[in-house]
């Protein structure tokens, strides 16, 4: 048995294989080779990093984890996970098992893009989730929002800091109806509107060029902003029964802990119920894999020490111990 299993190694696994690594921690790390934010041609933010491709932080990241002799990386994915009395068992597309004390899952999420032609290989590129992430780099250039919720309206707005040439653009969803006020706002703030539906997006190598509308008509546009939904990548949540949010992310508390005793989650697939505001930057899931990771550390310590004191020096350690050994 080793004492954790990290499955996923995006930011926020190979963060917690790190920590964990220096925490002299047996720990294997799970790496089925998918990521997030593969089709990006940067990642923007990271201290240090601005500007690195996301395969070459994954290089540089799994070359740093090679100086910790208590981790080992595996390229395999996980087929499924089970609780047993002493830990969990996880089994390895490779025909292989192991066995955990405690699993670190960071398996992220899979974007569910609105069915318009051509935008599936502009992801990424210049059909962006995130203005801190990829704003910089198209400033000052002519930009849409694809509207799928009312809090689009609010983007619409938040947008024009990064270009003064701004449309938002509800493909004619029933749904999206605009009222009055809304519509004062977008004029008030100079946001352009097209609310006819999209037939597909034009672009080049993974450039936006314009947008054409069923009508015919098109809107050149360098890039477009949209916030879809996203689901889990993988089944494990489900499988070890943690508990979810209404929007299918996996709750956690403040230390990463899901609703399963054990079991501890970071990176974009898990969050607080509390955390109103959703980053989802690559330094943000390196900090929460690096949290989870401490947080996981200590619980395993405290863990030893309840098990192992005896008489006063066990009434000592339980109410330390009481907190990080609650789930969330």
């Amino acid at each position: 048995m080793v004492e954790v299993v990290v499955i996923g190694a995006g930011p926020a696994g190979l963060a917690a294989a790190l920590t964990l690594g220096r925490s002299r921690r047996q720990t294997v790390v799970l790496d089925a080779g998918q990521g997030r934010n593969a089709q990006a041609d940067a990642v923007h933010g990271f201290l240090s990093r601005d500007g690195t491709a996301p395969e070459e932080l994954r290089r540089a990241a799994r070359d740093e984890l090679a100086a910790y002799p208590d981790v080992e990386l595996r390229d395999t994915a996980v087929l499924a996970a089970t609780a047993e009395p002493d830990g969990f068992r996880v089994t390895l597309s490779d025909a292989t098992e192991l066995t955990a004390g405690r699993l670190l899952l960071a398996t992220g999420v899979v974007d569910e893009l609105p069915a318009i032609e051509g935008l599936a290989p502009l992801w990424g590129r210049s059909a962006l989730h995130c203005f801190y992430c990829h704003g910089w780099e198209v400033r000052d250039q002519p930009l849409a929002i694809l509207a799928l919720r009312r809090v689009d309206l609010a983007f619409a707005v938040h947008l024009k800091r990064w270009s003064a040439d701004v449309t938002l653009c509800s493909n004619g969803r029933p749904d999206f109806e605009l009222g009055e006020d809304e519509r004062v706002l977008l004029a008030q703030f100079g946001i352009g509107l097209r609310e006819e539906p999209i037939a597909q997006l034009d672009g080049h190598d993974g450039i936006l060029e314009r947008i054409v509308f069923q009508s015919g008509e098109s809107l050149p546009r360098r890039a477009v902003f949209l916030h879809p939904p996203a689901r889990q990548r993988s089944p494990l949540p489900a499988q070890l029964g943690c508990g979810l949010l209404d929007d299918g992310i996996v709750a956690i508390n403040e230390f990463g802990q899901t609703s399963v005793a054990g079991v501890y989650a970071a990176g974009d697939m898990a969050r607080r119920a509390s955390q109103s505001l959703r980053g989802q930057q690559v330094t943000l899931a390196a900090a929460a894999g690096q949290l989870a990771a401490i947080a996981l550390d200590r619980e395993l310590a405290l863990s030893a020490a309840v098990s192992q004191a005896t008489g006063p020096a066990q009434r000592a350690v339980a109410p330390l111990a009481a907190r990080l050994l609650t789930p969330a």
